[in-house]
């Protein structure tokens, strides 16, 4: 069945998914599924939604434009001035990307990764990761070209956590890039190393040596 899709990025803060809920339900939409995730005190949403009399998706631009009008309402008043945060309504064919990868878009837009710790600068501009080094816990990504065969290696060491291989994927494939093949080794689930062979989508498969 189709479903009518809100995709929302917003600061984490309690009580926030309960009166968009609220709001839905008092609007005559049906929630049918909900997923969120939040990461650096940043969250990202994608609720499905339908006609509770219809059955079917919202499809009306009077009614889609005074339900998303409300959300922004709901979702502006958990933030302060000048927080960044966003609600869109998606229609039935544009919300058919696999849910999880596009909360991965929705978050990678969102810049949710822009304060961790362990990539770039911090706030003062120094080199976080240049002083993480000495750490076991630190990250290194390493790329490697293979001209004669046409595509790169990157190896990726970075503390083991749910979903890296999965964000990674998503990463380099929003670069346009196409993996041909990957492998993972982990110790004590503390650090895990990727390794993948990829080259840009307009080029062909690297050949099989």
């Amino acid at each position: 069945m189709e479903h009518t899709a809100m995709e929302m990025t917003a600061t984490d803060r309690p009580g926030l998914m309960s009166e968009i809920s609220a709001v839905l339900a008092e609007l005559g939409c049906h929630v049918s599924g909900a997923v969120a995730w939040t990461h650096n005190k940043r969250a990202a949403c994608i609720v499905y939604m339908e006609d509770d009399l219809k059955h079917g998706p919202i499809m009306d631009p009077y009614r889609v434009a005074q339900i998303q009008a409300q959300l922004e309402n709901v979702v502006e008043a958990h933030h302060y001035e000048g927080e960044r945060r966003t609600v869109r309504l998606a229609a039935p064919a544009a919300s058919q990307t696999h849910t999880e990868r596009r909360l991965h878009q929705l978050m990678a837009a969102d810049r949710d990764y822009e304060q961790c710790c362990s990539c770039g600068y911090d706030s003062s501009g120094d080199d976080v990761a240049h002083r993480q080094k000495k750490g076991s816990n630190s990250t290194e990504v390493k790329i490697e070209n293979c001209k004669e065969k046409g595509y790169s290696i990157v190896t990726v060491r970075s503390m083991d956590r749910p979903k890296l291989l999965f964000d990674t994927i998503c990463t380099l494939t929003d670069l346009q890039y196409v993996v041909f093949h990957a492998s993972i080794s982990s110790f004590e689930s503390i650090a895990i190393q990727v390794i993948f062979y990829f080259c840009p989508l307009y080029l062909t498969a690297p050949a099989k040596s």
